[in-house]
């Protein structure tokens, strides 16, 4: 009861006579320890989040292999099919053979450039995209300070005080 407890009063030792009003104890907080918790918290939300990042950049690492591998195959196949063409015409031992070797291995070079272009393009958007933040600490020490206000104005004295 939040009233002064007198042994000399009435019923219960409560004055009605002393209007003197004793607050109860609010409950204290160390703004200390829960900063340090919410550190904590921030450390270990801005690690998940860099972890998930890194996860999504590791699959682009990936990506365009099966591409590079079609181009490498495809390349095989035109300089067979343009070195079976050039035999079946009677040109296989001459110099057009190293031209066209030239044209099939400047066309392949050029879908490799291409096809990492487009992979580097893809990872540079998900690299630009990123919006991950951890919690606010200004948020937090906004909360405190108010919360701190708080309990100070609980700890003034009541309307009967002297």
């Amino acid at each position: 009861m939040p009233w002064e407890k007198n042994p000399n009063a009435g019923i219960g030792g409560i004055s009605l006579l002393s209007k003197r009003w004793v607050p109860e104890p609010s409950p204290q907080f160390n703004q200390e320890d829960i900063l340090k918790q919410i550190q904590k918290k921030q450390r270990k939300a801005n690690a998940a989040n860099e972890a998930r990042y890194q996860g999504i950049l590791d699959q682009y690492s990936n990506l365009g292999q099966a591409g590079m591998a079609r181009i490498g195959q495809a390349e095989q196949q035109a300089l067979a099919s343009g070195t079976q063409d050039l035999a079946s015409r009677g040109l296989g031992n001459t110099t057009i053979r190293g031209s066209m070797s030239r044209g099939v291995a400047s066309d392949a070079e050029l879908a490799r450039q291409q096809l990492g272009e487009s992979v580097a393009t893809q990872k540079a958007g998900v690299m630009e995209r990123r919006t991950d933040e951890g919690p606010d600490m200004g948020l937090y020490t906004n909360l405190l300070m108010q919360a701190s206000q708080g309990q100070q104005a609980t700890a003034r004295p009541g309307p009967w005080s002297s």
